[in-house]
């Protein structure tokens, strides 16, 4: 009894159907993970299409004598080649690299090759089992090749796990192939307990259940790595905020600056302590501020030594202010420290001078005394404050520093393999290559264009928020650039069935003086806002001359749609960096929303003016008015 049980665990026609199942509920869970988490859609959705795949193609399998070979062989097969085909693209997608669908693809051919001729020819059934044990080792090798690139990148856990997984299921199904060209027909059957059969259950048992778990691991890192992402946002947000508050100390600064000033001029000009004595030191006269200040009554200070009243450290400097002002005549704001009864001191301004026409020793000589305590405490509060706002300088120029050297790097890392990828896909797509190859090649080309454009959007926003964006003066032709601006939007145009006009009125300057690159910008970025936004009609750009004086010319340029339009109370908005109308408006048609944001700016610096009318579901008007000179 118990061998039949073993015999019904191990029977290749129960495991083909489990698998089948296995497969369809994970195509099942991914998709539910698609729907919970839309920024890997892509990537959930092509490994859902290869757990559905390979799942019909187990219950193909499994129907083997009870369906036509048709079903049960050839499409079975067909099927199977989509989990290799569809895991490269779901793992590429995933990782933000592009995949190599044409490869996939033609090594499934490859493979169907030998299915085909096995079902219509009639050959051994080691061929159609050689060259899908074959094209499955270069595929999952592809794959394997991609995360080994991955993890080379980013050290994980998760992609050195998938790679281990990939990299030995490709040398299980190439010692499958060795297998298939060394076994037997009968062995080879999907119903068999061959050696041959285990290497086709066994790999396929592990890349279903191992390689979902670790595509989900590879889902999660993801997402924690964009998490990641975020908190680095929320700490150059910080610093932004850190630039502000050095600002802010920066002002209270100034402000502190002044009021020492401001207090030291009420300080010289209001009523200060004043003493008269002689050179041995005693008090002849005092004011009744210096009495206050010292709190003392009159006859504890004159008649005694000042210098019964000053700390054992500061009498030695009042005799050197002494023997000064005999010498020199007066002597300025020497500081003394006054001791109270209770032990402590006030720290005072001492100026004092020689009484006119005398000399003698016995000539009185006057001084005033200056509370120094709190002029004082605000040197110390104002030096701390400097080397605070010293502190802060550095860290700005530090970050302004690293945000040149980052857009300097960014610049040439982006530009330069993105204008490969262009350039190699624009090889590509001059050579006759198949059609779905081709179609593959265009999307490549057309991501990298929009890749770039968005590279270069980017960098100019940043060079006009640092002001280093310089307008050149040239002498330009209108009309060619107008015509230069429609047909560079006309593909977009014609590919949406859109009408798009230019309607240029009579009697525009021939030639002008001004920046023609920075004007053909803003007239394609509004020109291909209202190509992206509207489904349906026309769009017209049209070009007036408002008003001349003397050699400028002031015209007018309005793109003129019958797309989706703005409602009023969102208006405001499409003019800041990376906002459009609403989050609808970025899931439906894409996009950065730094377009508009560049165009306001470009046309401010040029001295000119952006405005827009629009109504919702009605279209948008947007007008540019720009002075230009004449030629």
């Amino acid at each position: 009894m118990l061998a039949a049980l073993e015999a019904r665990v191990l029977d290749p026609h129960t495991l083909l159907f489990s698998l089948g199942v296995f497969a369809i509920l994970m195509a099942a869970v991914s998709l539910s993970f698609a729907r919970a988490m839309p920024e890997y859609r892509a990537a959930l959705i092509a490994w859902s299409k290869a757990m559905a795949a390979v799942g019909g193609a187990c219950l193909l399998y499994f129907l083997r004598g009870r369906a036509p070979l048709l079903l049960s062989f050839v499409l079975a097969n067909a099927l199977a080649f989509g989990l290799p085909h569809w895991s490269h693209e779901a793992h590429a997608r995933l990782l933000g690299v592009a995949p190599r669908p044409g490869w996939t693809a033609a090594w499934s051919a490859f493979g169907m090759s030998g299915v085909l001729a096995g079902y219509f020819l009639g050959l051994s059934r080691q061929i159609p089992f050689t060259t899908i044990s074959l094209a499955f080792a270069v595929m999952l090798a592809m794959t394997a090749c991609l995360l080994l690139r991955f993890l080379r990148a980013r050290r994980s856990a998760s992609t050195l796990a998938a790679l281990l997984c990939y990299a030995t299921l490709s040398a299980a199904f190439a010692l499958r192939a060795v297998m298939g060209l060394s076994s037997r027909a009968e062995q080879l059957m999907p119903g068999s307990l061959s050696l041959a059969q285990l290497f086709t259950l066994l790999p396929g048992t592990v890349l279903i259940a191992f390689g979902s778990i670790c595509f989900v691991s590879l889902v999660h890192e993801q997402r924690m790595a964009k998490g990641i992402n975020a908190l680095a946002s929320s700490l150059q947000t910080q610093e932004q905020l850190v630039a502000q508050r050095t600002a802010e100390l920066t002002e209270a600064n100034a402000a502190l600056v002044e009021r020492a000033h401001t207090i030291a001029d009420l300080y010289d000009e209001a009523p200060c302590g004043y003493v008269s004595l002689v050179a041995d030191g005693t008090v002849l006269e005092a004011n009744h501020t210096l009495l206050g200040m010292l709190g003392r009554a009159r006859h504890e200070l004159i008649g005694h030594d000042l210098r019964e009243l000053l700390a054992p450290a500061s009498r030695g400097r009042l005799d050197s202010c002494i023997d000064a002002v005999m010498r020199q005549g007066r002597v300025m704001e020497q500081e003394l420290d006054f001791m109270f009864e209770d032990g402590s001191t006030m720290p005072m301004l001492l100026s004092m001078v020689a009484a006119p026409g005398t000399g003698s020793a016995a000539a009185p000589m006057r001084a005033t005394l200056v509370d120094n305590s709190e002029r004082k405490a605000r040197e110390q509060q104002l030096q701390a404050l400097q080397q605070e706002l010293r502190r802060r300088a550095q860290q700005a120029e530090a970050a302004t520093r690293a945000k040149t050297a980052f857009l300097a790097n960014m610049s040439h890392e982006i530009r330069t393999p993105l204008n490969a990828v262009i350039g190699l896909s624009q090889l590509l797509k001059e050579k006759e290559l198949p059609q779905d190859a081709a179609r593959f090649i265009h999307h490549i080309h057309q991501a990298g264009e929009q890749l770039l454009a968005l590279t270069s959007d980017v960098l100019d926003f940043s060079r006009i928020e640092a002001g280093e964006f310089k307008l050149k003066a040239v002498r330009f032709e209108l009309a060619p650039l107008l015509q230069e601006v429609c047909a560079l939007v006309r593909p977009q145009a014609d590919a949406k069935g859109l009408e798009l006009r230019l309607d240029a009125a009579p009697g525009l300057p021939a030639q002008l003086m001004g920046d023609p690159l920075r004007l053909k910008q803003v007239l394609i970025n509004l020109a291909g806002n209202a190509v992206k936004f509207t489904p349906s009609g026309s769009v017209v750009l049209s070009v007036r001359q408002t008003s001349c004086e003397g050699a400028q010319a002031m015209l007018r340029f309005e793109v003129t749609d019958t797309g989706i339009g703005i409602a009023p109370e969102q208006q405001a908005r499409i003019f800041e960096p990376f906002t459009q109308a609403d989050g609808s408006t970025t899931r439906r048609f894409g996009g950065a929303g730094l377009g508009l944001s560049i165009v306001r700016r470009l046309v401010d610096v040029m001295g000119g003016a952006l405005s827009v009318q629009s109504q919702s579901g009605r279209g948008s008007v947007f007008s540019v008015e720009l002075p230009l000179r004449l030629a």
